[in-house]
C-alpha cells in the first residue's frame, strides 16, 4: 500500500491485523498462562472457528472494499463473534475450576 499509494484495502489490513495478530497472540498468552484452559475439545473447535473467521473476515472485507457482495465480511463477522464468545466460555470455564 505504501509503495503503491493505494489504501483502498487498508481497512481489510487492518481487521487482518487486528483479528489476525492481535486476537490470536491473545489466545495464545491466555493458553499459556492458563495451561488447564488449553485442554480438551473445546480450545481446538476454538482454534478451527478463529481460523476460519479471520479466512473469511479479511477477504470478504477486501471484496466489499472493491465493490463486490458482502456476503463473505457478513460470514467472516459471524465467525469472529462466534469465536470470541468462544473464548469467553472457555475463559469463565477455566476460572471456574
Amino acid at each position: 500500500m505504501a509503495a503503491s499509494k493505494n489504501h483502498l484495502l487498508a481497512n481489510a489490513h487492518a481487521h487482518l491485523n487486528l483479528i489476525g495478530w492481535v486476537g490470536f497472540a491473545i489466545y495464545g498468552t491466555y493458553y499459556h498462562i492458563v495451561p488447564a484452559a488449553a485442554q480438551g475439545l473445546l480450545p481446538r473447535i476454538h482454534l478451527a472457528l478463529s481460523v476460519v473467521a479471520v479466512g473469511t473476515i479479511a477477504p470478504g472485507i477486501a471484496i466489499v472494499l472493491s465493490g463486490g457482495t458482502d456476503g463473505l465480511a457478513i460470514l467472516g463477522s459471524v465467525l469472529t463473534l462466534a469465536s470470541a464468545i468462544l473464548f469467553l466460555v472457555i475463559v469463565l470455564r477455566s476460572r471456574a475450576s
